[in-house]
């Protein structure tokens, strides 16, 4: 069985939903959760679902293009916060 230290980066097992369900157990982080689904709600809402459904539209699929170039350099940014 191979060893399961979190402190040296090493799997403790655990699946991501008890992962995500360890720390959403934290009240602030509840909180900023929340905060940030209402302020994401208000958002739309403001600038009217139409509208952003629209530029969603137009700008097609560059828009998940653009997203997928992003996540090397956030998962390198998360592992060195790991260390």
């Amino acid at each position: 069985m191979p060893p399961t230290d979190p402190e040296q980066g090493l799997s403790t097992g655990r699946t991501p939903l008890l992962n995500l369900h360890g720390i959403l157990r934290s009240r602030a982080a509840l909180t900023g959760l929340s905060l940030g689904v209402v302020l994401f709600v208000a958002v739309l809402a403001y600038q009217g679902i139409d509208d952003v459904a629209d530029a969603l539209h137009r700008a097609g699929w560059g828009i998940i293009a653009i997203a997928l170039l992003h996540l090397p350099p956030l998962w390198a940014d998360a592992m060195g916060w790991r260390t």
